[in-house]
């Protein structure tokens, strides 16, 4: 019988720490890459150190581990400066090399993660084959194509490939300065928490349901775009408003300190039919467990605890 052997990128980022938890009961071997090897998460995990952008490193560690299995997760994230960086191209180009490496090894199945800003925000609901795809953004159109061309490839060198569009995410190891975490940091520290207004409705996941949707995706067969989320809008201010009453400090929430970004889009949320019914997953935690475990973890942090 063979092994079924998962290769994880990514796997020391927001996301991916939060992806070991969740499969290490589902394959024989799981494989994690990272700049720095530095172990995280269940001692069943094999840690590697690779720059998946040198094509040296990026094959020797492929023809090393020969994954059947590979959930691509590495990407240029810096926030705010991940959206026009020319470094989104250098990802695409390492990437399509890392698809066809793996097609070379005997891969049979890949997940990529994609993003919710490969669509068209117009209409709001965005769903799978349906909405148009119309980035407006380098790293948009740096995952569109990937999903495009990765699926395309696919079918020609015979393994499955799915692209998860991933929608907004929140919790625990989330970078400080994004939006979520800097309102909760400013409330445990007493301080008032500058926000947008609040009026944007956005879908948004735990990162530990977000975790859990990517593992059973790729432990599935289903191929073609997944949207990853709650399958639900929700609006800023009531994340806000969360965070205020966890903290016990809402007075301290600024709502209209700044602009809102991209607010000609009053809601964007992900249609979920596909991940619920293909995948069979759906949303294990509320948007209140999900905020009060994100504020407990970041008083940890901040205590040093």
């Amino acid at each position: 019988m063979n092994r079924s052997r998962l290769l994880i990128t990514g796997a020391s980022g927001f996301i991916g720490q939060h992806v070991l938890a969740s499969v290490c009961d589902n394959f024989d071997e799981v494989h994690a890459v990272a700049r720095s090897s530095t172990p995280i998460g269940d001692s069943r995990i094999r840690w590697h150190s690779g720059n998946l952008l040198d094509d040296d490193s990026r094959r020797t560690l492929m023809k090393a581990i020969k994954p059947s299995h590979l959930l691509h997760l590495a990407w240029y994230a810096e926030p705010k400066k991940y959206w026009t960086s020319p470094l989104n191209l250098d990802w695409l180009s390492a990437t399509l090399s890392l698809l066809r490496e793996f097609a070379e090894g005997g891969g049979k199945r890949l997940v990529a993660a994609g993003t919710a800003a490969e669509y068209d925000w117009h209409n709001g609901e965005c769903v799978e084959d349906i909405t148009r795809l119309s980035p407006e953004t380098l790293y948009g159109a740096a995952k569109m194509s990937l999903s495009i061309l990765g699926e395309s490839f696919a079918k020609e060198a015979g393994f499955s490939f799915a692209s998860a569009r991933l929608f907004s995410v929140y919790g625990p190891h989330e970078p400080k300065d994004r939006l979520i975490p800097s309102v909760i940091r400013a409330l445990i520290e007493k301080r008032q928490a500058p926000c947008p207004s609040g009026k944007q409705a956005r879908d948004f996941l735990f990162v530990q349901d977000m975790a859990n949707a990517l593992a059973a995706l790729t432990r599935s067969d289903v191929s073609g775009a997944v949207n990853i989320g709650s399958g639900a809008p929700t609006k800023l201010s009531e994340i806000f408003a969360q965070c205020g009453r966890v903290t016990g400090r809402s007075e301290l929430i600024a709502l209209g300190a700044f602009p809102d970004v991209q607010a000609e889009y009053p809601t964007v949320f992900a249609n979920t039919t596909k991940l619920a019914e293909k995948v069979g997953w759906k949303p294990q935690f509320t948007l209140a467990e999900g905020i009060e475990l994100t504020v407990r973890w970041w008083e940890s942090q901040i205590s040093g605890c």
